[in-house]
């Protein structure tokens, strides 16, 4: 019977470390996620203010370049820019703001389009800024896991 409890308590232990460390890992692949958007509105605010590109061919042009990257599945389910879907990762206030500046593409000079370009890749700065901090702070999560699963396996021996 006790080595039955002993294995309970290295499993609740070893299970609150696994909790902490996939909480830390969503908080990495949201903070690369936000990092490909900022990405992908700065290629956008150069294409359309230095070449005034066509968003049709520079939406091929995008899909080429995020081969392989998370942010390729969601340039390849759409037929234009104005349709991306917000990644996943992303808050609701991220996705909100997200599907606020795509969908508003092509409906403005190329000088106001690269302004509002601006303005969102900063909002998106601003949110990577809090998503680092919070990942920072993830990682603690691991050790609370660790101490929250040990606390439960004194209970159970």
């Amino acid at each position: 019977m006790s080595s039955l409890r002993l294995a309970a308590a290295i499993l609740l232990a070893a299970g609150g470390w696994c909790a902490g460390t996939a909480r830390r890992q969503k908080q990495i692949n949201r903070c690369r996620m936000l990092e490909e958007v900022i990405e992908l509105l700065g290629r956008l605010e150069q294409e359309i203010g230095y070449r005034h590109a066509d968003l049709g061919r520079l939406l091929g042009a995008l899909r080429a370049e995020n081969a392989g990257k998370p942010m390729e599945k969601y340039l390849q389910s759409i037929s234009t820019l104005q349709k991306i879907k917000a990644p996943d990762l992303l808050e609701p206030e991220q996705k909100a703001c997200f599907f606020e500046c795509m969908s508003g593409l092509g409906r403005a000079t190329a000088e106001q389009e690269c302004a509002r370009l601006a303005y969102y890749r900063s909002r998106f700065e601003s949110f990577l800024q809090q998503a680092q901090k919070q990942a920072e702070s993830a990682g603690l999560d691991q050790k609370l896991g660790l101490a929250v699963g040990g606390m439960l396996a004194l209970l159970v021996l």
